[in-house]
């Protein structure tokens, strides 16, 4: 729904959890793939599938990632976010139109390494893309052959890990939620 709410759907090789409009939630479960789908002020919207896991959140700084096999990509917003690209042996990174850096990788890897303050670490490679950055509030990516991880610091942060057939979400330890799935079941835990 429209407040704080989270919308999963599930489909073969695929998990869903549905809430109503007072916190609720309705999980189904059936085959290799999890989604989890929020709101418009500062949800996240995740869609993975088999070899492929997808984050997309909303439109003030939120961040967008689209894996498929030998790729992972990650898109954000316009106002000094970062966009990933990445094919089949190769990675791209391009960001907005404000200082931003360009990066075209071929040939199975991409390195991008920058400073220590809020600066990103690209390393991509046949089937895997990463993407490191600092220490605070800052986001991991690793995505390789039908799987998918994005892991943030320790205040609030989320933590997704997605294999063949599973998904998994892991956050905090305040009031976080933990969704664990499995061949054509999915579990979600606050």
């Amino acid at each position: 729904g429209a407040r704080g709410q989270q919308q999963l759907a599930g489909e073969d090789a695929m998990c869903g959890l549905v809430q109503g409009a007072r916190g609720q939630q309705q999980l189904a479960g059936e085959d290799a793939m999890c989604g989890l789908v929020q709101g418009a002020r500062g949800q996240q919207q995740l869609a993975g599938e088999d070899a492929m896991c997808g984050l997309v959140q909303g439109a003030r700084g939120q961040q967008q990632l689209a894996g498929e096999d030998a790729m992972c990509g990650l898109v954000q917003g316009a106002r000094g976010q970062q966009q990933l690209a990445g094919e089949d042996a190769m990675c791209g990174l391009v960001q907005g139109a404000r200082g931003q850096q360009q990066l075209a990788g071929e040939d199975a890897m991409c390195g991008l390494v920058q400073g220590a303050r809020g600066q990103q670490q690209l390393a991509g490679e046949d089937a895997m893309c990463g993407l490191v950055q600092g220490a605070r509030g800052q986001q991991q990516l690793a995505g390789e052959d039908a799987m998918c991880g994005l892991v943030q610091g320790a205040r609030g942060q989320q933590q997704l890990a997605g294999e063949d057939a599973m998904c998994g979400l892991v956050q905090g330890a305040r009031g976080q939620q933990q969704l664990a799935g499995e061949d054509a079941m999915c579990g979600l835990v606050q």
